[in-house]
């Protein structure tokens, strides 16, 4: 009985150490994802004017897992940002650090860009990376940075 006892201890005090760890990894991982995203803001000069293709050749560490964009009435001004994210965390969670990059205005089509992320249920696709890749870059914020 003092063995089973003993294993029982064991094994919820095993278990509860995984947990805290998982922890520790997760909030770290939180804190490189902000530092690796204000690297991109802090040079946004390098990034500004030009194609988004250069920002996407940039990211090595780390891709976008989510985008949605903000589709407006305006024909000349269709899409005025794109808000990235880099978990699989929903757009409603306001704690997320996000990459808003703001488009210059163009003549690219939206309807297949809209199309493609409510398809995705916004998870950021190739397609839709091949997509927006010639779009010129306005400008680059961090938002929610924790």
């Amino acid at each position: 009985m003092k063995v089973r006892f003993n294993i029982f201890i064991f094994g919820i005090l095993f278990f509860l150490n995984g947990f805290v760890k998982a922890q520790k990894t997760s909030d770290k991982k939180a804190v490189d994802t902000v530092s690796y995203l204000r690297k991109f803001e802090m040079n946004k000069d390098k990034y500004i004017g030009k194609r988004f293709g250069l920002l996407m050749k940039d990211m090595i560490q780390m891709q976008p897992k989510m985008a949605k964009s903000v589709f407006n009435e305006d024909v000349n001004n269709p899409m005025t940002s794109t808000a990235f994210r880099f978990s699989e965390k929903s757009f409603d969670d306001t704690h997320t650090p996000t990459l808003i990059v703001k488009w210059r205005t163009d003549d690219i089509p939206t309807g297949p860009i809209q199309f493609a992320e409510e398809g995705n249920n916004y998870r950021f696709s190739l397609g839709q990376k091949n997509m927006l890749e010639k779009k010129i870059i306005k400008d680059i914020a961090l938002v929610n940075p924790q």
